[in-house]
């Protein structure tokens, strides 16, 4: 079995990446990139196979990273085609590993691009476009993003979709236009100009988690984390577990930043807010989602001593040494009837006081005594010079989350 491709992830540091800005249209551009189509095409110079391994050369240069899932188009033997998992070598060369291929030059006018996730985009018009996971699996939800002039264009609007007829015909709203008007907020910028702004990607071909760091002086410290797509259920018949998050309000101009990884916590203006197409029962419509506060955020963030339930394990554990996770527990409805609808998929919580130095933006993890085999990477949240907006999760890279 070849190393598993489900799991993809991207950031604006790589070559030929998807420029995201405070003009409107650069999410709806860099959400085709990512989610559908792909980029970064390359031709190769040489496909050599030895030893159960693929060595590409683009004399060019790739602008490609490690980890990172290409697909290669082209070749004979047909073998070689399809998504793959690269290591890089050098700005000009990377590998792959192969199965049944023996030793040989490859032939063809071979290509390679940074693979999408797997999504399509069924219905569109000038800087508005609905995607849906292309999984036969998946919910069948529509993320419908706006990305026009609204305001200013600082911002995206988006909402979940039950049902479409076309980009402005739409069924199954969530959330409503009673809990949030006009949909929730995507914060890109904190100005309305084509300076460039970080960001960052990771899903599978049901979910994503995206990234952007509104304000240009705190490019890391500053991101905001989006969730939208299918979570994994609790329960086997839940048919409408596509979630969507964002804000309540503007929040593109906050400088320093308070990373909130999909729901209601803490936030810097404007509430987070996370929404289900339905309740578990398959019933009603859109309903509000929470985060689990005990062994997930609660009105602190995960640099902190402390969370809205007590004191927190110090960074490493002092009894074994460990690194301590937990699954992001997601729940539904409001007050005390709350129930446990499922978890966040690929990602984890890092519930010690401290994780704000645990680790430094984007490092390899591994060694986590109850996820063995996996490689996780660290993705610093708020400001990690203070504890009490600070803090770290970590993703898991190469899947499969499901």
């Amino acid at each position: 079995m070849g190393t598993p491709t489900s799991v993809k992830n991207y950031n604006s540091s790589s070559a030929s990446a998807p420029v995201l800005t405070g003009l409107a249209g650069s999410l709806i551009a860099l959400l085709d990139a990512v989610l559908v189509n792909g980029y970064g095409l390359k031709t190769l110079d040489q496909l050599v196979v030895a030893a159960n391994v693929a060595l590409c050369t683009v004399s060019a240069g790739h602008g490609y990273f490690s980890n990172q899932v290409v697909t290669i188009a082209g070749a004979t033997p047909a073998g070689l085609n399809g998504d793959v998992r690269i290591t890089v070598l050098s700005a000009t060369t990377f590998r792959f590993s192969t199965t049944g291929i023996s030793d040989q030059t490859a032939t063809g006018t071979i290509t390679a691009k940074i693979a999408p996730l797997g999504w399509t985009k069924p219905f569109s018009t000038t800087n508005i476009a609905a995607y849906k996971s292309g999984d036969p699996q998946a919910t069948g939800m529509y993320l419908r993003v706006d990305d026009t002039q609204i305001v200013t264009a600082r911002h995206a609007r988006v909402v979940g979709c039950e049902t479409m007829a076309d980009i402005n015909n739409f069924t199954g709203q969530f959330p409503t236009t009673a809990q949030v008007n006009g949909g929730q907020w995507w914060p890109k910028s904190s100005t309305a100009d084509a300076v460039a702004r970080n960001w960052f990607i990771i899903g599978d071909e049901r979910c994503f988690f995206l990234a952007m760091a509104p304000h240009p002086t705190n490019p890391i410290n500053g991101s905001v984390l989006i969730f939208a797509g299918d979570i994994l259920p609790q329960g086997g018949l839940d048919q409408y577990h596509f979630l969507l998050s964002g804000f309540t309000s503007d929040v593109s101009g906050y400088g320093s930043g308070a990373l909130t990884p999909c729901m209601s916590t803490a936030a810097p203006s404007g509430a987070t807010s996370g929404y289900f197409a339905r309740l578990n029962s398959q019933l009603g419509g859109s309903t509000l989602a929470n985060r689990s506060g005990a062994m997930c955020w609660g009105t602190d963030y995960s640099g902190s001593a402390s969370y809205s339930g007590g004191a927190l394990p110090s960074f490493p554990n002092p009894i074994d040494g460990g690194i301590l996770v937990s699954p992001v527990f997601l729940l539904e409805g409001a007050g005390t009837l709350r129930g446990l609808r499922g978890t966040c998929p690929g990602m984890y919580h890092l519930p010690v006081a401290g994780s704000n130095t645990a680790f430094t933006h984007l490092d390899l993890v591994t060694g986590v005594d109850t996820l063995p085999g996996k490689v996780l990477l660290a993705f610093r949240t708020g400001n990690p010079a203070q504890a009490s907006t600070g803090g770290c999760l970590l993703f898991d890279i190469l899947g499969p989350w499901r």
